[in-house]
């Protein structure tokens, strides 16, 4: 940290484009660039971006001040330029998402639009206009979209935008009309270019109603009529367990702020529980309707107005940038419970009497206000990442003392606001925000000794569909030698020169410190590039396992001396999974803050890491296939697979069954007569067959040769895989807490055996994952190999097996646990089902000849 703090400290200096802004404009950072979208003249819709990249390392202010302007109705035929118009009385949104920057804003003729762009825009813009319709006529949409990124952190929700429209609904029956805010999700995959984008009802057909928020008007329609401009956000405010959840979980808190353009009406802001909002499961599990909490400006301030556009900060607090009366630029942080001490609800997750704590931004070294004439706006910029002593002496994890620690990594961050001048020309002004830093190795736990022993599962897989052999074929007279032999077997991942990588890849992400010593996920911010601090001192670690294949048998059984329904041949009821034993110790990294003129440092978040050391080991076992019953093929019939799943999960008890909510997802929904179609549209991929279009391999025996599919390619089912164990993983860390301490690194309770010897350690939000990655030094086809057949099939009898491999996610584990396993199994007290998430196997057989289904019905 070799430049002063005050070296950054740079004010109104004027961003160098000919043009005039219009309007409000709107800032973010994404893949290395700051992107602002503002209203040129004529108020049409540009995009200024400045590379950062030069800046982050050299921190010379006139690397940042390098701007190009890209007019967006140049890049579409003139009969789409009326989209491009700007209505400047609302307000745009601009955010990333993935690998692309989307801009929501308002035309002057009334309708709503999305921009979808890359952040460099070397590859053309993209347009839809958003369809409302799925809310009804009886809606009237009347304020901008305030469209936001939703948190990473909730799988349901990760990867889609969240946005929230105020509204006139009218009521038919008695011809009454209210104000309401509107929640809307979209899916970056129902992106039409040139045509339109359906925003989806995320929460069942919830809104919130206005009416609490003017004395005036408890109707609402005030609001709605007065408040056009609106802009939204969300805040994660800590863990909560309350008594409708079984687990701790984030709790998360949406805000909106609605805005009048005249100085004299104050802006209105509110917020509620963003998972009422976006999770139609949560608002159903924990009742109620949206509750709308107002928030007030703090005591003795005169309150946001002139427009303001909420963002987030690098800690993960809510900021709002806005123009107050006398057209000074004034900051607001939201202070979500501002309870004191004694009164209730005091720390507490939640909106409790929360207001917004302002305050005017000054120029550098001056007493004067940074004015602007159009709503301002801001960002916060990390710099390059370095590394040296903490900047600041750190309590040591045993409270022995402080000290200050060496080679620490830390990022800095630069606070950027976009304004206005008085001919209303754009100007950026920088200020220092403060640093994070991280200490690697705080803390060393060790697993204890049963953990270590424990397995966790990379893959479940069912023997192979093998029909009973007819008698004619292999009878109970066969030779001895010929009992327990192998009767057929396939592998999996395997080709004459290909190796595979079984990747065990705990992926850990980080903790935002809530409390005292609580901690839960950070969200959307710790993935975007604008607050990337933390997400940059996070560290990675992945144990590799390398496999030329994994085997699996079917293996007939004698028959039972006496009984007559066993004088055939037997077939062995297991299937096979394999796994590997889990790292004996995890190192806990903390990441601190150093605000701007600290001396000293608090406590921000944690993450958590395998330390591999070489103790981790391969393990394979068995369990009793349960959706079918080997040698008898028609149990094999997906209808027949369906019933038994059912009837299986029916059998349940109410516990049990909330266990397969997982992450927030619940699969409860699977376990039907179309459980097969389910889970193949939910875990399958379509990378098989003719084109690539089909979940499954195919095969096709008869008595005299057998018809295979090959798998020619992975690479999108293991990417469907990669994307899941590489998918954003979050941990939540405490210790010296009064709870048990065998708790599943998942957040599901009822771990069997606990994971670390210390005393009140909890994990919540983490994820040990497995992919699948393959690489082949040859063009040969690999994948699937059906190794030894012995065909147990008399002349005219035939039969089709299809063999689905599913993605890999904790469900598995859990249906091997509550299905493969009797109680008391000792081979299930070994496996920790909680942190394993395996890939699956599953066969069906669609079609048995005649005469075979002649032959297993009478049993011969």
């Amino acid at each position: 940290m070799d430049t002063p703090e005050n070296a950054f400290d740079i004010s109104n200096v004027a961003i160098p484009w000919s043009d005039q802004q219009g309007g409000a404009g709107a800032v973010c950072c994404s893949g290395g660039r700051v992107q602002y979208a503002v209203p040129a003249s004529g108020a049409l819709l540009t995009l200024l971006s400045a590379d950062a990249s030069k800046y982050q390392s050299s921190h010379t202010f006139s690397d940042l001040n390098v701007w190009s302007a890209k007019k967006i109705s140049d890049q579409f035929p003139p009969s789409l330029h009326a989209r491009f118009v700007v209505q400047t009385d609302q307000l745009m949104s601009i955010f990333a998402v993935g690998d692309y920057t989307f801009v929501f804003w308002t035309s002057q003729d009334g309708h709503r639009y999305a921009l979808r762009t890359r952040p460099d825009m070397l590859e053309p813009a993209a347009v839809a206009e958003i369809d409302f319709s799925v809310w009804g006529n009886n809606h009237t949409v009347k304020s901008n979209v305030a469209a936001f990124a939703l948190p990473s952190t909730l799988p349901s929700l990760a990867g889609k935008i969240g946005a929230v429209v105020l509204a006139e609904e009218v009521d038919s029956g008695n011809q009454t009309v209210r104000g309401v805010m509107l929640p809307l999700l979209f899916d970056p995959a129902d992106f039409t270019p040139n045509g339109t984008w359906a925003a989806r009802i995320p929460n069942g057909g919830h809104r919130a109603s206005l009416g609490s928020l003017l004395a005036s008007d408890t109707s609402g329609r005030s609001v709605v009529d007065d408040y056009p401009a609106v802009s939204a956000g969300w805040i994660d405010q800590g863990i909560v367990k309350g008594p409708h959840d079984s687990a701790p979980r984030p709790y998360m808190s949406l805000v909106v702020v609605c805005n009048n353009n005249s100085s004299s009406i104050k802006s209105l802001s509110f917020g509620m529980d963003l998972l009422s909002a976006f999770d139609a499961y949560f608002l159903a599990t924990h009742g109620g309707n949206l509750t709308v909490t107002k928030i007030n400006a703090e005591h003795g301030d005169s309150g946001l107005s002139f427009g303001a556009n909420v963002g987030m900060a690098p800690d993960g607090s809510l900021s709002v940038h806005f123009r107050d009366g006398s057209d000074n630029v004034r900051v607001g942080k939201l202070i979500p419970n501002s309870a004191q001490p004694g009164e209730a609800n005091y720390q507490q997750p939640g909106l409790y009497l929360p207001v917004w704590e302002t305050s005017p931004v000054y120029l550098a070294s001056s007493t004067s206000h940074l004015t602007t004439r159009n709503t301002p706006c801001g960002v916060y910029l990390p710099l390059a990442t370095t590394r040296g002593p903490s900047p600041s002496a750190v309590m040591r994890s045993d409270g022995s003392g402080a000290q200050v620690f060496d080679d620490c990594p830390s990022v800095r961050f630069i606070h950027l606001i976009l304004s206005s001048d008085s001919n209303y020309k754009p100007r950026l002004s920088t200020s220092y925000w403060g640093a994070f830093f991280s200490i690697e190795n705080y803390r060393i736990d060790t697993a204890t000794d049963d953990y270590q022993q424990a397995t966790l599962v990379s893959m479940v897989a069912d023997s192979f569909p093998y029909p009973v052999p007819s008698r004619e074929i292999w009878g109970p007279d066969s030779p001895s030698g010929m009992v327990n032999w192998q009767l057929c077997n396939y592998e999996y991942l395997t080709g004459d020169d290909t190796e595979v990588d079984l990747d065990y890849s705990f992926q850990l992400g980080v903790g935002l410190k809530a409390e005292a010593i609580v901690t839960t996920v950070v969200g959307v911010q710790a993935d975007a590039e604008d607050v990337a601090g933390i997400s940059a001192l996070v560290q990675k670690s992945d144990a590799t396992l390398k496999a030329s294949s994994f085997s699996v048998a079917t293996r007939g059984l004698p028959p039972v001396a006496g009984d007559p329904e066993t004088e055939t041949l037997r077939l062995s009821p297991s299937g096979a999974f394999f796994g590997v034993t889990p790292p004996a110790r995890m190192a806990t990294n903390v990441t601190l803050l150093q605000p701007r003129g600290g001396a000293s440092s608090s406590f921000l978040a944690v993450t958590v890491q395998p330390i591999m050391d070489g103790t981790i080991t391969a393990r394979s076992g068995g369990f009793q296939s349960y959706c079918y019953i080997p040698g008898q093929l028609q149990t094999y019939d997906p209808a027949s697979i369906g019933s038994t799943m059912a009837n299986r999960f029916s059998h349940l008890s109410a516990d049990d069954k909330q266990r397969f909510r997982i992450n927030g997802v619940d699969y409860s929904s699977l376990y039907q007569a179309d459980y097969v179609e389910r889970v193949a549209e939910k875990f399958g991929r379509n990378c098989f067959g003719p084109g690539g279009n089909l979940p499954y391999l195919e095969f096709s025996f008869s008595e005299s040769g057998i018809q295979r599919s090959e798998f020619q390619s992975t690479s999108r089912f293991t990417a469907g895989g990669g994307a899941y164990a590489n998918h954003s993983a979050y941990a939540g860390l405490a210790w010296n807490e009064e709870v048990e301490n065998s708790v599943g690194a998942l957040g599901v309770y009822e771990v069997t055996i606990p994971i670390f010897n210390s005393s009140g350690y909890l994990m919540v939000g983490v994820e040990w994952a497995t992919s699948l990655v393959a690489s082949s030094t040859s063009t040969k086809s690999w994948g699937v190999k059906l190794g030894e057949y012995l065909t147990p099939l008399a002349p005219g009898e035939a039969y089709t097996v299809r063999m689905y491999l599913l993605e890999p996610s904790p469900l598995w584990a859990l249906e091997m646990k509550y299905f493969g396993f009797n109680q008391g199994n000792p081979t299930a007290e070994k496996i920790d089902f909680t942190n394993s998430s395996p890939v699956r196997i599953l066969f069906t057989v669609p079609y048995i000849s005649p005469a075979l289904q002649s032959r297993l019905a009478r049993g011969v």
